[in-house]
């Protein structure tokens, strides 16, 4: 008879001895991850519930196996669990799914080299199938197969069949994010195994295997932080390895300010000031421009929620959250009026009142982008300005702080951005020079709105943005002449050989304020006139909110 495999032995063979080794690995961090929750999965139903949950997360559906109908088979409190919890009978009834009787059980055994090419034929036409349905069941089988196949010394994937993996769990959205970590750090490790040629070459576009990648070395739970330090490192030095991110040589530095255009929040900047500025008796520094948007319209993401909120949301249908643009067939001249922003020029008396800056800039847009020699080189991935915009700004807001005294800790804030809880000085200890600390987004990577570090990582970045000026140019990696806000500071991290951290201060950028907007009353009656019934019983419900909070009172 043959014996279990050795992975599975050694979640019930001295598990005391084996929790206590350190995780050296992606693979053993794991392990013990899945070992700690075994450990305690008896303590109640939820913690068995955690235990198995967290298996299907992982891919790890042999160990569910494994535990349900071996190990526990017997035990009483399993049966109990069961019929306590509805979660656990659902992944319990996974162990007798027709479509998992041959892998599930196999799994179980060290696979022969004639499955194992079985499997991964089948996991690789599961993928590129178009017609595949998106399920949270179909993704778990998927992560599951590639768990079973990634152990195997003997089969291959190459760089392409590694990318495509990749990018398939990041495009899957019925998956859990846990799950898509794993499987990237899983396909990380095998790559570093394997040694894949051309895995770390950066692609020219902006978000890419990469990308993910790199949240989830940053971000993934279950690896300790010194794991995530060693694995970031090693991300690091093989994208600098395979890339040319060579630019001037600089010194760094590094600091924090407000920059940005204001947008009438004035709530955003009183929580600037109560929930940071006042607790950490910071000096401010400000940079902004001589006209205000007291209505910025959709802006460079017109999604719903930015826009109008998440009450918005909820009253309109799911295909045009992410842009409204796809509106504008439907009812134009309401559209019109919505997307247009409305400006005026700002009012710098209020900064002065509520934030007492050390300096403040107020500067003409106008004859700042009429500055600009080759324009093109700014607007060529967008077609703004914005973003060379926003770069100068926080330079400018920077390079006062820079030369007006030593600090230990500089923090770049948007004046749309509200602060939701008091930062404390406790908040930063630990800080270490070389970090970035920002928030990192799953797809879109380094955030941009609110970021802090040692005055020597601020210098740098406005030597990035001085070389952006001199030549023209958003980007200043000539190999990279597209990338833009998001995938130029991950290139300026990696070249600069900074870490990155995302302890970040919490925060968002807040929706537009609701004010009158003149004629937006007789632009939606005249849209609906246009509409056909079912389109109507569609858009109803999202018009008549917005009469109601951003038309003129009747």
């Amino acid at each position: 008879m043959l014996s279990f495999k050795k992975t599975l032995l050694n979640l019930t063979i001295a598990p005391s001895k084996i929790e206590s080794a350190p995780s050296l690995s992606i693979t053993e961090a794991l392990w013990q991850a899945i070992r700690a929750k075994s450990v305690k999965r008896f303590d109640h139903a939820k913690a068995y519930s955690d235990f198995v949950v967290f298996c299907c997360d992982v891919g790890r559906l042999d160990v569910v196996f494994y535990f349900m109908r071996y190990v526990d088979a017997a035990n009483p409190l399993l049966g109990q669990f069961v019929t306590e919890l509805p979660n656990i009978k659902r992944i319990y009834d996974f162990t007798n799914d027709r479509r998992l009787q041959i892998w599930q059980p196999l799994s179980m055994y060290e696979l022969s080299e004639e499955k194992l090419l079985s499997l991964k034929q089948l996991l690789l036409t599961m993928v590129s199938d178009e017609k595949r349905e998106d399920t949270f069941f179909a993704n778990m089988v998927i992560s599951f197969y590639l768990m079973l196949l990634l152990e195997s010394s003997t089969i291959v994937f190459d760089r392409n069949q590694v990318i495509d993996l990749i990018v398939f769990f990041k495009n899957a959205q019925k998956t859990e994010q846990l799950r898509r970590n794993t499987c990237y750090l899983q396909l990380f490790d095998y790559v570093l195994a394997h040694d894949i040629q051309g895995f770390f070459r950066l692609p020219k576009q902006n978000f890419n295997h990469l990308t993910y990648l790199q949240h989830a070395i940053v971000d993934t739970p279950y690896l300790e932080l010194s794991l995530r330090d060693t694995l970031f490192e090693i991300f690091k030095n093989n994208i600098k390895k395979n890339n040319d991110l060579s630019r001037y040589p600089k010194k760094l530095k590094f600091a924090v300010c407000i920059s940005g255009s204001y947008r009438n929040h004035q709530h955003c900047l009183e929580s600037v000031k109560e929930n940071l500025i006042d607790p950490l008796a910071a000096d401010v520094y400000i940079h902004t421009w001589d006209q205000m948007s007291y209505w910025t319209g959709y802006g460079g993401a017109p999604s719903v929620w930015r826009t109008f909120g998440s009450d918005a949301q909820k009253v309109l249908p799911e295909k045009y959250h992410r842009d409204l643009e796809r509106l504008t067939p439907l009812i134009p001249k309401a559209n019109k009026i919505l997307r247009t922003p409305l400006t005026r020029p700002i009012n710098a008396e209020l900064f002065e009142r509520i934030f007492k800056p050390q300096k403040m800039i107020v500067e003409s847009e106008k004859r700042f982008t009429d500055s600009l020699i080759h324009p093109e080189g700014f607007s060529r991935h967008r077609g703004t300005l914005n973003q060379i915009k926003m770069f100068w700004g926080i330079k400018q807001a920077f390079d006062l702080a820079l030369a007006n005294g030593k600090y230990d800790i500089i923090i770049r804030v948007r004046p749309d951005v509200k602060v939701t809880e008091k930062i404390t000085p406790e908040f930063f200890k630990g800080v270490e020079n070389n970090v970035f600390y920002s928030r990192i987004w799953p797809t879109t990577g380094i955030a941009d709105i609110m970021f802090y570090g040692t005055d020597s990582v601020i210098y740098a970045f406005t030597r990035l943005v001085d070389q952006m000026i001199e030549l023209q140019e958003l980007s200043p990696y000539q190999e990279y002449p597209n990338y833009d806000c998001h995938a130029l500071l991950a290139a300026w991290v990696y070249e600069s050989n900074f870490q990155l951290n995302n302890k970040y201060i919490p925060g968002f950028i807040d929706v537009n304020p609701k004010i009158p907007l003149a004629g937006l009353r007789e632009a939606i009656a005249a849209d609906i006139q246009n509409l056909t019934d079912e389109q109507r019983t569609e858009l109803m419900p999202i018009l008549d909110y917005i009469q109601k909070n951003y038309g003129e009172p009747v």
